[in-house]
């Protein structure tokens, strides 16, 4: 749950026609593979950083990276805590590569995809807990009440999603075919 990933150039340029899968798992049950970006640089449109939520490419893609836009930090957000990276890189061209930190989070149990939560209290984060969401993510999360007759009440306490494009529904029942609010 700690160290440094870098690219297969490490210390210099990435060579021409690389290939490889790399599947970072958690130390500890419960926890999460973070990895955290400090400096991305590939043949844009040609070499392509793949992360994908799981420990495989069958699992969901966080998103493909090339060129200097980094990834930034991506965690882990499923149940087995892993991370799966492939590297592509095309004939020609080569660049710096990429810098990235390791790490392990315990995720509060508020931002599990899928699992309903029974709750009276507690803080409730988005899946980039303690860093940005990823591109291309989608969760679902129901609250139920811990007692019956009671409801659930959100409070946010910061708020901040690309406008326009990246979207928090609320709906007033159990499900997504529940009432929008």
């Amino acid at each position: 749950c700690n160290g440094t990933f870098y690219d297969p150039g490490y210390l210099g340029d990435y060579s021409n026609s690389q290939s490889f899968t790399q599947t970072f798992s958690p130390a500890s049950v419960g926890s999460k593979v973070r990895l955290n970006f400090s400096s991305f640089d590939t043949e844009s449109g040609y070499d392509f950083l793949r992360i994908y939520d799981g420990p495989t490419t069958a699992s969901p893609l966080i998103g493909a990276f090339s060129g200097t836009i980094s990834p930034g930090v991506v965690t882990a957000s499923n149940p087995t805590g892993q991370l799966t990276v492939q590297f592509t890189s095309d004939g020609s061209v080569i660049n710096f590569g990429w810098v990235a930190s390791i790490s392990c989070v315990v995720l509060p149990e508020y931002v599990m995809d899928g699992v309903s939560v029974s709750t009276c209290s507690g803080t409730f984060y988005d899946p980039g807990y303690l860093g940005n969401y990823n591109n291309n993510q989608s969760f679902t999360q129901t609250f139920s009440p811990a007692s019956a007759g009671s409801k659930v009440q959100l409070n946010f306490s910061s708020f901040d999603t690309e406008s326009g494009y990246d979207f928090l529904r609320i709906y007033d029942g159990p499900t997504t075919a529940s009432p929008l609010i």
